[in-house]
Order: C-alpha cells, then structure tokens, then sequence
C-alpha cells in the first residue's frame, strides 16, 4: 500500500518548492512543522521528515496531539488554518487528535496509515477533508463530519475497519467513492436529507452494515457500480414512506431492501380494560390516538406526553404506552330545600359505591326518589352523571295519648300526621302546616302563609264558611282547618 503512494507525495513534496516567497516552508515549533504564511499570517501543520523518496518515520514519537489554534515565530503569530497534505502520514504510534476550531481543512492522506489512532475531534470550522484523509485508519471507532462540510472524498474512510460510529450533517451533499469501503465494522448510517450524490463502491465490503436510514424523500443519484456491494445480508434501506416508491424505482438494484418502518416499531396501551391505541402501520400514518373506554378517560403517555392524537417518530424502534384513569361523576340534588335534602357524596368515580339519604325537614316526611325507589338510605354504583330528587310530603308533628275506659294513660306516642292538600290562595305562597290545638269535632290545622303583598286586613277565603279565615300576623297569616285523624296502632290517616 504504501509503495502506491510514493509517486504521489513526491508529487506533493515536489510542489513545497513552487511556493509564494511569502511562504516560510517548514518551520519546527515546539512538537510540529508549520508552513507559515507571512502575508496572511496563517499556518499549516506539515510532515516532519521527507527523504526524497518515502514518509516512513514522519512524527515516528507523537502518542497524540493537540494541535493549537495559534503558533508565535519570531514575534509573529499564524493562525493554524489547515492540516496539510500527508502531515502525519503513517504515524504508526498516535493514537489520538484534537483539531482547533479554526482550521477550514484537512489535506489529502493528512492522517494516512496512522493505524493506532482512535479519537479525533474535528471542528465544525473544517469545510474540506480530501482524498485518503484517514484511509486505512483501523483503529477509529466514530467520526463525526463537521456541519460545515459538503462532501465526503476519495477513500477518505477506506479500511477504517473498526469505525462503528458515523454521523453525517444535514449539510453534506455528496459521498465519493469508496468513501467508507470495508468499514467491516460499521452497522448502521443515517443518510441525510441534504444528500444528492453516492458514488461509486461507497459502501462495499461493509459488511456488517444492517440499516442505512435516509431521511430525504427524495433519493440520492447513485452514480457508478456496487454502491452496497457486499454488505451486511440483512442489510435494510429504510425510506421516509412519502418517497418509497420513487427510492425503488431509483435505487432498483436494491428495491428488494427498501422499506419504509423498522417492524419493531409499535404501540401498547397499559390496560385493555382501560382503553386502546391505534398503531401505525408505516411512516405515513404517524399518528397513534388513545382511546378510553367507557368509565374512563385518556391521561397521558407513559414518557409524560399528553398530546392526543400524537405525531410519533416511526423512524425509531419505540413502545408507546398509553395512561388511562376513571371518569369522575357529579351527583346533583334536585330535591326542594324547603322540604327536605339529600346528604351523602357529590362526586365519585366510575363504578364507586355511594350512599344517599333523604332527610325530611320539620313538617315534612321522605316517601320517595324521583325514580320511584323508597330505599332510604339508597346505595348507587356510579356509571355517569346524576340526578336524584327526593320527594317529601307535609305532616304534622303530635303527640298521641292512648287511654283505657277510664281515662288512664296507657302509653304515649310522638307521631307524624299526613296533612292535607293545601289549599291555594291568590296572592300568597303556603309556608307548613302547624297543629292549632283540637275542638269535639277533631284536631285543628293552621296552614301558614306568607303574603306576596301585604295587607292590612284580614281575608276572607271561602264567605260562605265563615270559620275559615286568613287571620294576619305582621305578614304572616294563618287559615284555620278542623280535620279529624283516625289512629290505629301506628298507621295514622
């Protein structure tokens, strides 16, 4: 391999010799050579030893280096702004290089043969990396290619058998040839949407390449043979779905590979009790929607979105888990707060158990639920919103003696009487029924009014009864009734 090259770096070696007057050749500070350059004041790093013939022992000590963003030489200081041609070319020893942001540019086989090297840091700054940059650097295990830089050379990766770590920015747009051929250990590259041109063997001998993800929906041109000659046997091209059919109609010797979503990408929800979620079945239906059963209500994803319907990544394998919880319900009493309440929870979740009860105001009695049930209390399991209404009737508190022949008491009991149908009255609301003591004929009833006018005078409601009056009392008036009970044991009417 390296007998391939000698006609080439005496041809670069050769061209040193050509150069501006303002140029110092090669100029040694502190552990590397520079190229200075007194009109812009800028410098490359260069080669360390050149016999005429072969770079065999350039920087033959240097385990690593960093080389600075600035040199001094008598008194002057050169921004470093390239890694020039064949610079550390075979540097059997290094093992690690930082570059400063700064330099635009790496030089053809800059670090060619340097087998041992296995970090580099290039900076966003580098615009140009050339041909044969790291050819057959076997021990770089991840490149990152600068955002600045448009293309990728001639065999600048070749052989770079234990690279597995590539990333390529959105601003590159071609790929030469046999730019990563036999990188045997490099499994997965994404190809990014700024991409246009793969050429010739880019990818041949990488045999353990299994994905190739690109991110364009419309494909790169190949130009020229056996592009992904001799990859991985599984290996799969995977395509944004909106541009499948123009990646196979394009890329046709490999359209048996085109796919448009890994098949592990999928979507679960974290019951089926509680609800479902859609899975997308492609890159186009990007969406997955959870939805709840009844009883229950969408809450969020298991990763804390709450998005619903979601746009996902299908690009990447992931579980989607969607969170369900339980409706909560509102109970509302309907019932008249004159009469009576209802007391017991307001509110409750789907399926809970509540207890309802119906509690009677003075002068009034419980007999029923709106519903017709007469449970009191009743038990509800919850399903949905409700509505109750308990239904009470007025009745009038008294105590009931019950004598012997004689007169003797035998026991006594506090019970509550039906009252009757209240008659209505023009211009007055009824309040409640209230006791007026008892005549021969039965017991007294007072129905209370209150006056929606008030008057001065008393009223007379039925003039052909003239018992039955409205007597005043401020705005209050109350309209005398005699009703006779009949009790028997504990049943009163």
């Amino acid at each position: 391999m390296k007998s391939k090259l000698i006609s080439l770096v005496i041809a670069l070696v050769a061209g040193a010799g050509t150069l501006s007057a303002d140029i110092i050749e090669r100029v040694k500070i502190d552990d590397l050579y520079y190229h200075l350059n007194t009109e812009t004041r800028t410098a490359e790093v260069t080669w360390e030893v050149f016999d005429g013939i072969s770079i065999t022992t350039n920087y033959i000590g240097l385990t690593s280096v960093d080389i600075p963003s600035s040199v001094s030489y008598n008194g002057q200081t050169y921004t470093v702004t390239s890694i020039g041609e064949t610079a550390f070319y075979d540097c059997e020893n290094l093992t690690s290089v930082t570059i400063p942001d700064g330099v635009t540019s790496i030089g053809s086989s800059a670090f060619h043969l340097s087998e041992k090297l296995t970090s580099i840091t290039i900076p966003n700054s580098v615009t140009s990396i050339a041909d044969y940059a790291f050819f057959h650097c076997q021990g770089l295990t991840s490149v990152t290619i600068p955002t600045g830089t448009t293309s990728v050379g001639y065999h600048v990766f070749d052989w770079c058998t234990s690279l597995t770590s590539v990333i390529l920015h959105n601003n590159l747009t071609i790929i030469e040839d046999y730019a990563f051929t036999y990188c045997t250990s490099l499994t997965s590259i994404t190809l990014p949407a700024s991409l246009t041109t793969i050429k010739y063997y880019a990818f041949m001998g990488s045999t353990s390449l299994t994905s190739v993800i690109c991110e364009g929906e419309v494909p790169p041109a190949l130009v020229g043979d056996g592009i992904f000659f001799q990859t991985g046997s599984s290996m799969e091209i995977i395509v944004p779905c909106e541009g499948l059919e123009a990646y196979k109609e394009a890329w046709s010797a490999y359209s048996s590979k085109i796919r448009s979503i890994p098949a592990a990408a999928k979507t679960v929800s974290s019951d089926t009790i509680l609800g479902r979620v859609s899975e997308p079945q492609t890159r186009c239906d990007s969406l997955i929607t959870a939805t709840a059963n009844y009883g229950y209500h969408f809450t969020q994803w298991s990763d804390g979105n709450t998005d619903n319907p979601r746009l996902i990544d299908a690009m990447q394998d992931e579980t989607y888990t969607a969170e369900f919880a339980k409706n909560t319900y509102t109970i509302t009493d309907q019932s008249d707060n004159v009469q009576g309440a209802v007391s017991g929870a307001k509110q409750g979740e789907y399926l809970d158990e509540v207890q309802l009860t119906a509690v009677a105001k003075y002068g009034y009695r419980f007999t029923q639920w709106s519903d017709g049930v007469t449970d009191n209390p009743r038990y509800l399991i919850l399903t949905c919103d409700t509505a109750f209404t308990a239904e009470f009737v007025p009745v009038i508190e008294a105590n009931v003696n019950y004598l012997d022949k004689g007169g003797s008491l035998i026991k006594n009991e506090h019970i509550a009487l039906y009252a009757p149908e209240a008659p209505e009255i023009e211009g007055f609301t009824f309040v409640k029924w209230q006791a007026g003591g008892d005549t021969e004929e039965g017991i007294v009833l007072q129905a209370v009014y209150e006056s929606n006018t008030p008057t001065s005078a008393p009223v007379v409601v039925n003039p052909a009864n003239r018992a039955q009056k409205l007597i005043r009392n401020g705005n209050v008036y109350i309209l005398t009734e005699t009703k006779t009970y009949n009790v028997q044991g504990l049943e009163v009417k």
